[in-house]
């Protein structure tokens, strides 16, 4: 899953401790939410699948 990052980062490939706690904790609160709503999609499918079976 990917997620876009509206915040600034460094363009090197190395990264503060500060950065990478800014970079983790956006990925955490933007990927979390999508990721709770795939599953419920996820999991109604396999129910709907499971009773066509």
């Amino acid at each position: 899953m990917t997620f876009e990052f509206s915040g600034d980062a460094a363009l090197s490939w190395y990264l503060t401790p500060e950065e990478r706690k800014g970079l983790e904790d956006a990925a955490k609160t933007t990927v979390g939410a999508e990721a709770t709503a795939l599953r419920a999609w996820w999991d109604e499918r396999r129910a709907a699948t499971s009773q066509t079976a």
